[in-house]
């Protein structure tokens, strides 16, 4: 097999990390290939070791975590389910809108445990689409928590909430939903002088800088307040050659969260890329 510590040895440290593992088996694949030994069985073995360590974490992670709830396993189908495609074709949502944007088992059970350690009860959801996130953290906040969501689209904010009270849970009862835009969304919390302990950020990229801009000047985190950020590795495109519109949105956020220096912040490799983000003030 080709060793995928090779080029981490020469510089006196081992690959431990099942990425890290990868990069070198791949970094060796290439150079195999380019010397012409791509059908040697050597290569075919060190091809499927990566494929097995890439396609193998998602599922293992899955398996190792506590399940999800019923409620949330029936909100999950009722969104894999539906038509999104025809909706979007429809002009029944602005934008594309498809069941890949659903937070998954292991992300919301993430999410869970922010929250139950951090004692957090007043939640800001931006960016509710289904709202498998808003059901998860409803879950794990108390009776007197809440939940509010913030989602543009009419059409998807009508069927998170039917798909919401559809699964029966208790704990439907502690979301709000608001429709519009998230940034006049955010005045009108302000205005209302409402606070939250904890927001979850997923809402359109290009915006991220100004939604986490508006959440500090208009004081609606209290101090130490957490905010979780999604899609902040964006398919590994803040780090790679690849970047769309998007990679860029969240590469730029990135960088501007990076260089603010009152901002305790950490890059969770969990999914799609999460980023916690404490707000001292």
């Amino acid at each position: 097999m080709i060793h995928a510590t090779k080029r981490s040895q020469v510089e006196g440290e081992r690959s431990v990390t099942p990425n890290s593992i990868l990069a070198e088996i791949l970094r060796d694949l290439v150079t195999a290939s380019d010397a012409g030994r791509s059908a040697t069985p050597v290569f075919r073995e060190s091809l499927a070791r990566a494929a097995s360590l890439a396609s193998g974490l998602d599922g293992y992670l899955e398996q190792c975590s506590s399940p999800p709830s019923s409620a949330l396993v029936s909100l999950m189908q009722q969104t894999r389910d539906h038509d999104w495609d025809a909706a979007v074709h429809r002009g029944d949502v602005s934008k594309l809108v498809e069941k890949e944007m659903l937070s998954g088992p292991v992300e919301g059970l993430f999410l869970q445990m922010l929250l139950r350690i951090s004692g957090a009860y007043r939640v800001l959801d931006l960016g509710v689409f289904t709202g498998y996130s808003a059901l998860a953290m409803a879950e794990a906040i108390p009776d007197h928590g809440v939940v509010v969501g913030c989602e543009l689209e009419p059409v998807v904010a009508q069927f998170a909430r039917d798909a919401i009270d559809a699964t029966g849970s208790t704990d439907a009862k502690k979301i709000k939903i608001l429709v519009g835009d998230a940034c006049e969304t955010l005045k009108d919390l302000s205005a209302q002088n409402q606070v939250f302990d904890f927001v979850f950020l997923d809402a359109d990229k290009a915006n991220y800088i100004r939604y986490l801009t508006l959440l500090r000047e208009n004081n609606l985190l209290v101090s130490g307040g957490l905010v979780c950020v999604d899609n902040t590795l964006m398919q590994g495109e803040p780090y790679s050659d690849i970047v769309s519109p998007n990679g860029k949105s969240i590469s730029d956020f990135n960088e501007f969260v990076k260089q603010d220096d009152k901002l305790k912040k950490v890059i969770i490799p969990l999914r799609d890329g999460i980023t916690l983000i404490q707000v001292d003030g």
